[in-house]
């Protein structure tokens, strides 16, 4: 049998959400690509197909501690501030 998942990543508030901390470059980008509707279709259509629904949320400690400080991408988020866990970024 064939098992299939629907992975949902990259959608928390610091990048997605019109006041988020990236509303400057991906929260346009968000909005005129209707990329929060197009996933909620998404979702509503695989939830009616009875597959599965993984989500992929980054967030950090406070101390950032599982964040490698050479990382290109995720020392970007300790420089910022960004992705912290309980915050408005990672619901």
């Amino acid at each position: 049998m064939k098992k299939t998942l629907l992975l949902v990543m990259d959608m928390m508030n610091d990048l997605v959400a019109e006041d988020g901390f990236n509303a400057q470059t991906y929260g346009i980008q968000v909005k005129e690509r209707n990329v929060l509707a197009n996933a909620a279709r998404a979702i509503a259509a695989a939830r009616a197909a009875g597959v599965a629904i993984g989500y992929v949320r980054v967030g950090f400690s406070p101390d950032y501690r599982e964040a490698p400080p050479a990382s290109p991408i995720f020392s970007g988020a300790r420089n910022n501030g960004i992705f912290k866990l309980g915050t408005k970024g990672t619901e």
